[in-house]
């Protein structure tokens, strides 16, 4: 199987970033071991939204990618948009873990209790439902 690249997460993710919609694409026949389940895969997720759920204790569930790789929606779209997987964590501005936009996800660090956050310099300036009590710039 191939690793989780941009190219691979193209091939299987539609995303909107304004929208915060990650959809599955109808995937091609080399990610799969048979045509069998191939069409089967296509024929139950293609198109299909994906949503972050999450846990009964808040920890958000991976989304199965392939038979090797897991990763977690947020992390799939920080790859799709940026090219690369982040080596810190990512976060929700808003703090809300269902709000997928583009916007609304930040890099962040777990060094202190409340979790800080630093700007991306292509963070769009209308996303507005910030909490900013929760977060600090990091420096």
């Amino acid at each position: 199987m191939q690793p989780l690249t941009q190219a691979y997460l193209q091939e299987c993710f539609t995303y909107r970033p304004d929208a915060g919609t990650l959809r599955w694409k109808e995937r091609p026949r080399k990610h799969f071991r048979s045509l069998f389940d191939q069409l089967d895969f296509n024929e139950k997720y293609s198109g299909r939204e994906i949503e972050n759920q999450t846990y009964k204790d808040n920890t958000e569930k991976a989304l199965r990618v392939n038979d090797k790789y897991s990763a977690h929606p947020k992390r799939i779209i920080w790859c799709l948009m940026t090219g690369s997987y982040p080596a810190r964590a990512i976060g929700f501005v808003s703090g809300n873990k269902q709000d997928l936009r583009w916007c609304n996800l930040c890099l962040v660090s777990k060094l202190s209790p409340n979790y800080r956050y630093k700007k991306r310099d292509s963070e769009a300036s209308f996303c507005v439902s910030t909490n900013v009590s929760t977060f600090q710039i990091l420096k």
